[in-house]
């Protein structure tokens, strides 16, 4: 973290060293180093009226947001990669396939955390949204969850 954090501060108007430093922080359990940074990204960002209408005004953009979300997946923060998964969708045409799978995903942790209800509305919506892929991936989800 430390030597992220010296980079990030070598380039103090550069949002990519900041957004990476807050990805190091979050593997290290330092949330305050991450918000911090992320902050950051936000008030460099901000003042970039380029970055901000090619990213439908949102300071993240949706690979970031995924990185993010994946993160906080495979270190077990669920709750945290859920609120990152559906900022994705939000960022997304609600009808793509990516939006679809960003559902499935988010059904799979619902089912971890034990929210049968929203496990259950995600793969709903992934099968609605991209049947030829989903469609049959309800019943089977259903099923697991009964077990």
């Amino acid at each position: 973290i430390e030597i992220a954090g010296n980079i990030a501060a070598q380039y103090p108007d550069n949002s990519v060293k900041y957004f990476e430093l807050a990805l190091i922080a979050i593997l290290s359990s330092r949330d305050d180093i991450a918000s911090s940074a992320l902050e950051k990204v936000k008030a460099i960002r901000m003042t970039e009226y380029d970055y901000l209408s090619a990213n439908k005004k949102k300071f993240l953009d949706g690979g970031e947001l995924r990185r993010l979300a994946q993160i906080y997946l495979d270190t077990n923060r669920f709750y945290d990669a859920i609120h990152y998964y559906q900022q994705v969708i939000a960022y997304l045409q609600e009808n793509s396939p990516e939006a679809a799978l960003i559902h499935f995903k988010m059904a799979n942790i619902f089912h971890i955390v034990g929210d049968r209800e929203n496990a259950v509305k995600e793969v709903k919506k992934a099968a609605e949204i991209d049947p030829e892929n989903f469609a049959g991936e309800v019943d089977l989800f259903i099923n697991s969850l009964n077990n």
